[in-house]
């Protein structure tokens, strides 16, 4: 009965740990707030390592997405995602846009913060006149609705966020079977 007892509290400790989200990013009025994720189980200079390496896997060019470097301390990059988030317009029309960013990632035992940062955001290969500052308005300056702007947007780099965070726990579909 005891054994039994000991393995059921064993399992539950260990649902709980594989059930713990990530924080979210959110987009506020005053911009995307940085977010705290915590890896207990391990130090600051493998968190660095496996985002380091997580950059080399993700980036067709990671040498030029890198723009700083502090071993085990911090790690600055700038992306660009295409179809990032799209906008509902009234006549039924979804368009996509895509954006560029920073990432900044700094280093601690057991846990790295993530400060995101939107760049400049395209339709095609023209800029737009609209920031994310933007989406949580109603209607742009000509009447349009910046509906699925803030969710579509949020998504993708939540979406960034989970990749970073399932690689650094080695939780990636690795294909070894070549």
């Amino acid at each position: 009965m005891k054994k039994n007892a000991i393995t059921l509290l064993m399992l539950f400790i260990t649902l709980q740990i594989i059930s713990q989200e990530i924080p979210k990013f959110s987009l506020t009025k005053e911009g995307v707030f940085p977010i705290v994720v915590k890896v207990d189980s391990l130090a600051s200079d493998q968190i660095y390592s496996r985002v380091i390496e997580w950059i080399q896997v993700t980036y067709k060019d990671p040498e030029k997405v890198l723009k700083a470097d502090i071993k085990n301390k911090m790690i600055r990059i700038n992306g660009y995602t295409k179809k990032g988030f799209y906008r509902l317009f009234s006549d039924g029309d979804k368009v996509f846009y895509s954006f560029d960013y920073s990432i900044e990632f700094n280093f601690k035992e057991g846990k790295y913060r993530m400060s995101f940062a939107p760049g400049e955001i395209r339709v095609g290969t023209s800029i737009v006149h609209f920031n994310t500052l933007n989406f949580l308005d109603e209607k742009d300056r000509n009447g349009n609705s910046y509906e699925g702007c803030k969710g579509s947007y949020e998504k993708t780099i939540n979406d960034i966020s989970k990749s970073i965070h399932d690689y650094i726990l080695g939780e990636v579909d690795k294909n070894d079977n070549w």
